[in-house]
């Protein structure tokens, strides 16, 4: 298991960045050995003049599975606000039987899977 360097911890800061939170939530979860993936969204130029879009517009920045259960994670600053594509994701994912989080630090991660 590799944890990820972090440039700034997720706790202790005034300003952490989407990426440091995103860091950390993926390092807790190959902590706590929790089935995960990060969801990539996107375009890449293929070659000269054509591009290949991947991903689901608005969807998590993470999934993982516990249980059998799908749960969507979307890494957030505290300032930051949900957009109306991640708010569809997020209706439809739950109305799927699906769990979905937005998680601004390791304490939410905390929070949320050592109930």
């Amino acid at each position: 298991m590799k944890i990820r360097q972090s440039p700034r911890s997720c706790q202790g800061q005034l300003k952490v960045s989407e990426k440091s939170i995103l860091t950390c939530i993926i390092n807790y979860l190959e902590v706590k050995r929790i089935f995960h993936w990060r969801n990539n969204v996107g375009a890449t130029q293929i070659r000269a003049g054509y591009f290949c879009s991947f991903g689901s517009k608005g969807s998590p920045d993470i999934f993982c599975v516990i249980n059998g259960q799908l749960i969507g994670l979307e890494a957030k600053t505290l300032k930051a606000k949900q957009s109306e594509d991640q708010k569809i994701w997020q209706k439809n994912l739950e109305e799927a039987g699906g769990k979905y989080y937005i998680v601004h630090s390791l304490d939410d991660m905390v929070t949320i899977f050592d109930k």
